[in-house]
C-alpha cells in the first residue's frame, strides 16, 4: 500500500493549490463552485486506536487496515469516488468549519446502505455519488466490486486490491477532467463500465 505522502504526490502532480488542515489535504481549488470546494480530500491516517477500534467491529482484512494507515478516506475528482472512513462514535457533524468535517463513516454507512439479506463477507468501503453505485471488499478474498447502485447482485467492475481499484479509476477519471479540476463529459461517465462518448 502506498504511504499518505506518496498518494499525496500522485494526485499534485500537475494540479493545481493546496489546502492542508489537522484532517485532511485539498487538492485543486475549484474556484468557480466556492472558496472552499476542491477537486480531490485526502484524510490523514486514522490512530492505531481508531484503526483497531473500528477494525474489530467492522471485521477488517488486513489491506483495508493498511489503507486507513496510509489515509482514512477520500473525496476523488469532485466527488465521483467517495471513500469511507474511521469516525470516533458519537462525533457529531460540525458543518460551521468546512476545514474539519470528518469523511463518511463506515460503521454509519454500512448501517445505512448494506441489506442484512447481503453476504457477510461484503463490506462496504466506498460509493460513486452518481448513483450511489457500492464499492464494497469481500472480506476473505479482499477482492474490490463496484455493484449498480445498491443492488448487490450486479457487479459494475471488479478489481484484486484497494490499490489496483484507486489506481485504475484514478488513471480512467483523469482523462474525464481537465487539468483545472473541470469536469469535461457527463457526470455518468464516471461510473465504471460506462463508455464515454466526448472527443479526448
Amino acid at each position: 500500500m502506498k504511504t499518505f505522502d506518496e498518494v499525496l504526490g500522485e494526485l499534485k502532480r500537475g494540479n493545481g493549490e493546496c489546502l492542508e488542515s489537522a484532517l485532511a489535504v485539498k487538492i485543486t481549488n475549484l474556484h468557480w463552485v466556492g472558496p472552499l470546494a476542491y477537486l480531490h480530500v485526502i484524510y490523514r491516517p486514522a490512530s492505531p486506536s481508531m484503526i483497531m477500534q473500528v477494525g474489530q467491529a467492522m471485521q477488517f482484512p488486513v489491506s483495508l487496515q493498511h489503507f486507513y494507515e496510509c489515509c482514512n478516506g477520500l473525496s476523488l475528482y469532485s466527488g465521483t469516488i467517495r471513500m469511507f472512513g474511521c469516525v470516533q462514535a458519537g462525533t457529531l457533524l460540525d458543518r460551521s468549519d468546512p476545514l474539519y468535517l470528518p469523511p463518511l463513516d463506515i460503521i454509519k454507512m454500512n448501517q445505512q446502505f448494506v441489506s442484512p439479506r447481503s453476504s457477510h463477507h461484503m463490506l462496504c468501503i466506498g460509493v460513486y455519488s452518481y448513483d450511489r453505485s457500492l464499492v464494497c471488499i469481500d472480506r476473505q478474498s479482499e477482492r474490490v466490486t463496484c455493484y449498480r447502485g445498491e443492488d448487490l447482485r450486479h457487479q459494475r467492475g471488479s478489481w484484486s486490491t484497494i490499490e489496483n481499484w484507486l489506481s485504475s479509476e484514478c488513471s480512467r477519471l483523469s482523462s474525464q477532467f481537465s487539468p483545472d479540476g473541470r469536469r469535461l463529459g457527463d457526470e455518468r461517465f464516471g461510473l465504471p463500465g460506462e463508455d464515454v462518448p466526448y472527443p479526448t
